[in-house]
């Protein structure tokens, strides 16, 4: 006789605390977490095997090219003749392992050799990355409803699928998969194990160090108090949110004052105070709504969160990371030392109005608009996971003023794992599926060629084949991608570009609320996977 499976029970994210369950699921994998690992890698290993790849410098790219030379040129004894900058060394060990995995395979150190490297190895890491995502969902015992819809948002995106596989010899991969393990070692409370990431993330993407930090500095709460959900007293949580968007006000107003005039794409004039409305407001709604929690304003509770031993630890390793970067690269190119990459980051939101969020939404998915609709209830997971979750999300709001997406890749997981939460609280109709399905998979883009130029919408658009951004790179020589892939990268968005990505998302929210999630919000909770 066989014991019967009870169902989980949800309650509706309005009326209960959400992860707050006291009882936690035994971490292991069933049979759907196999189907979906496996899918993913073998997806990406389609990808990486055929897919279109970018033509330029033979296939590295760009930035590739600086670290396709690196997995060429690395050994330990000639680290201090690489010539590495402060920048570059945060984001050196893919290129180091691909180095080491040539040289076990005594494959020689081709430009092919080395871009197939990297693909190969995005492949692993996006296998590990939905790993750790089938382990977060039991983790927080989702069931299969929540589960997928996050897995189709993450792992159906532009992001992760045409993006890496397009674009292979970049570090973004692994900045995306160290932050996926971290959310689940910060969740599973295993500190050594994120102490352990957050070292390998200082060598692999500049933020994640930072990421790191707060989940060890800020503990995962054990439970709930009960005056969790009292009031924020004298409305604080709006008034330091206020207090900050003036801040970012000012920033804003330094970013454009300061900004260089040459810069391809500039700010449109006439529209900057609209971009500014938008971004500021933008900047409070979310981080109000992010705070709207009593605890956050108790001292007792930020001195409940100090672990003197333990901070001591961390602050020694990371000093020594630190110390070591600075031994190894000393010299700090001009273009990425930290007041160059915070301007950046603060006059790409005034470019255009809400053109940060349009890009997000062609690089990560329709996925973004559950966040941007379903925001109130998404903070309520966040709250109840603790300050380190809170304080990266705050991180991950400024990350993303900027409209060049990928810079945020680090962040994608963190915003839609309480998305597929509060999706796995409600049921799902196959209409509803379908509508999202089909959404992510347009956006993904993995049907549009971006090296063929002019291609069928091209000439559907002919204006599109003298777009600015387009015609500058094509002109400064070699094989360039097409208009697409620029459309794709959001400072170097034309104004055609982003003309017609907001005459696309504005329907796409549309049909997204009316079609999906007004239809869900009527609906009893799911309840298990019955």
């Amino acid at each position: 006789m066989t014991d019967k499976k009870e169902p989980v029970k949800r309650l509706p994210l309005d009326k209960a605390k959400v992860a707050s369950k006291k009882h936690v699921a035994a971490i292991s994998l069933n049979y759907l977490d196999f189907v979906l690992i496996a899918l993913v890698f073998v997806v990406a290993l389609v990808g990486a095997l055929w897919g279109e790849k970018i033509a330029v410098n033979d296939g590295l790219g760009w930035d590739g090219y600086i670290y396709g030379n690196i997995a060429r040129d690395f050994s330990i004894r000639n680290i201090f003749n690489l010539q590495l900058d402060a920048y570059t060394i945060q984001r050196i060990l893919p290129a180091v392992v691909v180095h080491y995995a040539l040289r076990l395979l005594q494959s020689p150190f081709s430009t092919p050799n080395i871009a197939l490297g990297f693909a190969l190895l995005n492949v692993i890491l996006l296998t590990l990355s939905a790993l750790a995502w089938c382990l977060i969902c039991n983790k927080l015992r989702m069931n299969s409803v929540g589960k997928l819809i996050g897995f189709l948002g993450i792992f159906g995106s532009f992001a992760l699928t045409k993006w890496v596989s397009f674009y292979p010899v970049l570090t973004d991969t692994g900045g995306f998969a160290i932050s996926m393990g971290m959310l689940y070692f910060y969740l599973s409370k295993k500190k050594a194990f994120l102490l352990f990431l957050t070292l390998v993330g200082a060598f692999t993407w500049p933020t994640l160090i930072y990421e790191g930090l707060l989940f060890l500095f800020f503990q995962k709460n054990n439970n709930n108090n009960e005056d969790e959900w009292s009031p924020v007293p004298n409305q604080l949580n709006a008034r330091i949110s206020f207090m900050f968007s003036i801040i970012l006000l000012l920033g804003l107003l330094w970013a454009i004052a300061h900004h260089d005039p040459n810069v391809l794409v500039p700010p449109y004039e006439s529209l900057i105070t609209n971009s500014i409305l938008v971004t500021v407001l933008y900047w409070f709604f979310a981080l109000a709504m992010l705070l709207d929690k009593s605890r956050f304003f108790n001292l007792r509770y930020w001195l409940g969160q100090v672990r003197p031993v333990q901070w001591l630890i961390i602050l020694l390793c990371t000093v020594a990371i630190k110390a070591v970067q600075r031994l190894i690269a000393p010299t700090i190119n001009p273009f990425t030392d930290p007041v160059s990459i915070l301007s950046y980051i603060l006059l790409e939101p005034v470019a255009a109005p809400g053109k940060f969020f349009v890009s997000h939404l062609f690089f990560f998915g329709p996925v973004f608009f559950f966040a941007l609709f379903w925001w109130k209830l998404v903070t309520r997971f966040v709250q109840d996971q603790g300050l380190g979750l809170v304080l990266n999300m705050v991180l991950g709001l400024f990350f993303l003023l900027d409209s060049e997406s990928r810079c945020a890749i680090n962040f994608f997981p963190l915003f839609i794992l309480p998305v597929a939460y509060v999706a796995d609280s409600f049921y799902w109709r196959p209409r509803e599926w379908g509508i999202f399905a089909l959404l992510t998979v347009i956006f993904s883009r993995v049907w549009l060629p971006l090296n063929e130029v002019p291609n069928l919408i091209a000439r559907m658009f002919p204006f599109f084949l003298h777009d600015k951004v387009y015609m500058a790179e094509q002109n400064a020589g070699g094989v360039v991608p097409d208009v697409f892939y620029w459309m794709s990268i959001g400072p170097w968005t034309s104004p055609h570009g982003y003309i017609l990505e907001t005459a696309l998302a504005i329907p796409t929210g549309c049909l997204l609320y009316f079609l999906v999630l007004r239809p869900l919000s009527r609906r009893t909770v799911h309840s298990g996977d019955g």
